[in-house]
C-alpha cells in the first residue's frame, strides 16, 4: 500500500512539473507581447509610468500581505479541511486589514511626494491604490492553492493574473487608441476577473468547512511568523524598483523606459523557475518531519528534493543567461524598436541575476523551513540599504567614480543580489549539505558552452545575428547534454512514461 500512494505522489508530481512549467512559459512568453504592445502603444514616457504604477504596487501589495501566504504554504501540508479553512479564514481577515494599509499608505504618499505626484496622476493613484488591496487577497488565495496542493490551479491563476489584462489590450488596441489611464485601469479590472476566479477555486466545499470562524489564536501565530517577513518583502521592493526609481529622480522617465525593456526581460527569465514551486508543498513536509525526529532538515527525502530543485534550477538558469547575452539586443531591437537600443549596454551587467535570484530564492526557502524568517528579514535590508546607496553613487558619479548612468543602475542591482546570495548562503548552515555532484554543473557549463560556440560560428558566417539561430543553438545544446551526462536516455523515458500513465 505505501508503494502505491508512492507511485501516485510521484505520478502526481510528474503531472504537476509539466502543467507548472507549461504555465510558467506562458507567462513569460507574455512579457515579450507585453513589452511589443505597450511601448508601440505608449510614448517612452508614457511607458515609464505605466511600468513604474504595475511594479510599484505588486510590491506594496505583496508587502501587505503581512506573510500570510508564506504562513500558509508553511503551516496547511497535512492539515484536514475543516483546519485548512480556519487557517484561510484566519488569514484572510489579516491580509484584508493589511492590504487596506497598503493601499492607504501608496495613496498618501503618491499625493504628499512631489517626486510622485508629477509622475503619477491621482487617478493613476487611485487604480493603484485599489490594486495594491485586491492583489494581497488574490495573492493569498493563490498560497492557499499551492500550499494544498492544488498546483494546476495555482499556475493557471498566475498566468491569468498577470496576462489577462495584457489579452485585452491587445483585442482592445486593435480597434481604438487607449491612453495611460484607460491602459490603467484595464490592468485593475484584469485582476478583478481574476479574483473572482481565485474566490471560486478557493472556496471550501462543505458548508461546515466554509463557515469556519476565524481563530484569534491562529491568526496571532500567523502573525507572529509573518512580521518578520515583512523587511524581507519591503527590502525585496526597494531590490527591484530602487535601480528605475533613482534613473527616474536623476535622469527621467526616458532613461526608465530605455532601461525597463531590458531590465524586464531578464527579470521575467529568473522567473522561468517559478515552476518549481510545485514541490515546495512536498519538501515543506519532508523538511518539518525530519526537525521533529531531531535531523537536519535537508537531509533523506527532504535532501532528495531540494537537490533536484537546485539542479533544474541551474539547469535552466545557465542557458538562459548566455541566450540573454546572445540574442537580447536583437529581441529589444524587434520588440521595441530602434529607440530602445540604447538600453541594452545593461544586458552585460544584468545577466548574472538569471543565475543568482532563483538560487538564492531557494536558499531563502530553506531559511523559511528553519523557521529563521527574522534572518532573512536582516538579510535582505542589508542588501537593499547597499542596493539604494550603489545606485545613487554609480549612476550620477561621486568622487573618482564615474557616472555610469543607466548602467550604474544596473550594475548596482547585480552587486546587491550577490551580496545577499553569499551572505544568505553563509547563514542558512545549507551550504555544508549540499553536493555539487548531484547539481552536473560541469557537464551543463559544457553544454551551454557547446551551443555558444556554435551561435558564434554561424554567427560568423552569417555575417549578422538572426532569432534562427535559437533553435539551433537548442539542438546542440540538448545533443551536447546528452553525451555528456546532463541526462540520460533512461530519464528521458522514465518521465514520458510517468506522463502516459497519469
Amino acid at each position: 500500500m505505501a508503494d502505491a500512494e508512492k507511485d501516485i505522489r510521484k505520478r502526481a508530481m510528474t503531472t504537476q512539473a509539466w502543467v507548472s512549467l507549461l504555465f510558467t512559459l506562458l507567462v513569460i512568453a507574455m512579457a515579450p507581447v507585453r513589452i511589443r504592445i505597450l511601448t508601440r502603444a505608449l510614448s517612452k514616457s508614457e511607458y515609464a509610468i505605466l511600468s513604474l504604477l504595475t511594479m510599484t504596487a505588486a510590491a506594496i501589495g505583496f508587502i501587505a500581505l503581512l506573510g500570510q501566504r508564506q504562513f500558509l504554504i508553511y503551516s496547511l501540508p497535512g492539515k484536514d479541511n475543516r483546519d485548512r479553512a480556519k487557517y484561510f479564514n484566519s488569514t484572510l481577515v489579516t491580509t484584508a486589514i493589511g492590504g487596506a494599509i497598503g493601499a492607504v499608505v501608496f495613496l498618501v504618499l503618491g499625493l504628499t511626494i512631489p517626486s510622485m505626484a508629477r509622475v503619477f496622476s491621482t487617478r493613476l493613484l487611485l487604480a493603484g491604490s485599489c490594486y495594491i488591496a485586491l492583489y494581497a487577497l488574490v495573492n493569498l488565495g493563490m498560497g492557499y492553492l499551492l500550499a494544498i496542493g492544488k498546483v494546476i490551479h495555482y499556475r493557471a491563476l498566475t498566468f491569468i493574473v498577470s496576462s489577462l489584462w495584457v489579452l485585452a489590450a491587445i483585442a482592445l488596441l486593435s480597434w481604438i487608441k487607449l491612453n495611460v489611464g484607460q491602459l490603467a485601469a484595464l490592468w485593475l479590472a484584469g485582476l478583478a476577473a481574476s479574483s473572482l476566479l481565485c474566490a471560486y477555486w478557493v472556496r471550501p466545499r462543505s458548508n461546515r468547512a466554509r463557515f469556519e470562524p476565524p481563530d484569534w489564536s491562529t491568526m496571532k501565530n500567523g502573525i507572529r511568523y509573518g512580521v518578520p517577513i515583512i523587511p524581507r518583502n519591503f527590502a525585496n521592493f526597494l531590490m527591484t524598483l530602487a535601480d528605475r526609481y533613482v534613473i527616474l529622480f536623476l535622469l527621467g522617465t526616458g532613461h526608465v523606459a530605455v532601461y525597463t525593456v531590458p531590465a524586464t526581460l531578464v527579470i521575467f527569465a529568473t522567473q522561468v523557475q517559478n515552476f518549481l514551486e510545485f514541490l515546495f508543498p512536498h519538501l515543506s513536509e519532508t523538511w518539518k518531519d525530519n526537525l521533529k525526529s531531531g535531523r537536519a532538515g535537508c537531509s533523506g527525502q527532504a535532501s532528495v528534493l531540494y537537490h533536484t530543485m537546485l539542479r533544474l534550477s541551474v539547469l535552466t538558469a545557465l542557458p538562459l543567461a548566455a541566450g540573454i547575452c546572445l540574442w537580447g539586443p536583437s529581441l529589444v531591437r524587434i520588440l521595441a524598436g530602434a529607440g530602445y537600443t540604447e538600453g541594452t549596454v545593461v544586458f552585460s551587467y544584468l545577466v548574472p541575476l538569471v543565475i543568482i535570484i532563483p538560487l538564492t530564492s531557494f536558499v531563502h526557502f530553506a531559511l523559511m523551513l528553519d523557521g529563521r524568517t527574522k534572518t532573512i528579514g536582516f538579510s535582505i535590508l542589508a542588501a537593499a540599504a547597499l542596493n539604494v546607496l550603489l545606485n545613487i553613487v554609480l549612476v550620477t558619479g561621486s568622487g573618482p567614480i564615474p557616472a555610469l548612468g543607466i548602467r550604474g543602475a544596473a550594475l548596482a542591482t547585480t552587486l546587491s543580489y550577490t551580496l545577499l546570495f553569499v551572505i544568505s548562503l553563509v547563514v542558512s548552515g545549507v551550504a555544508p549539505r549540499l553536493s555539487l555532484s548531484k547539481l552536473h554543473v560541469f557537464a551543463l557549463i559544457g553544454s551551454c558552452l557547446s551551443f555558444v560556440a556554435v551561435t558564434l560560428l554561424l554567427r560568423n558566417r552569417m555575417g549578422s545575428p538572426s532569432l534562427w539561430e535559437i533553435p539551433i543553438a537548442a539542438a546542440v545544446f540538448f545533443l551536447a547534454g546528452h553525451v555528456m551526462r546532463l541526462w540520460t536516455k533512461q530519464e528521458l523515458l522514465l518521465i514520458l512514461q510517468r506522463t502516459k500513465r497519469a
